[in-house]
């Protein structure tokens, strides 16, 4: 997959160029980090608290691998804090998954 392919949504949230380009500056380490990422999905939604009337954004990541895909995402009082909670989950699972499949090449190996 290559970084052209990113698909990014907004909900209730103004699109801005900055926003798009951290996106892409962001989610193209996690690409270098994995080639099994077949698609790749980000939504950024603005969410208004009935009670106290303040914003909070949420960044919602698709990640899809070859047979599964991984459902995440992240709320602050602040767009560009949940897009950087967004990618760090996102690079804990991808490093998750390359540990769990080192470790089973290593109990192949063993066999």
């Amino acid at each position: 997959m290559k970084i052209d392919d990113l698909k990014i949504e907004f909900i209730h949230i103004n699109k801005k160029p900055i926003h798009i380009a951290i996106l892409k500056q962001k989610c193209q380490k996690l690409l270098d980090h994995s080639e099994s990422i077949i698609d790749l999905r980000v939504e950024l939604i603005r969410d208004t608290h009935s009670r106290s009337h303040k914003n909070e954004f949420i960044a919602k990541g698709h990640l899809n691998f070859k047979g599964k895909s991984s459902v995440l995402s992240s709320a602050s009082d602040d767009i560009l804090k949940s897009i950087d909670l967004l990618v760090y989950k996102m690079d804990r699972v991808l490093r998750r998954k390359s540990r769990i499949e080192k470790f089973k090449r290593h109990l192949n190996i063993f066999k």
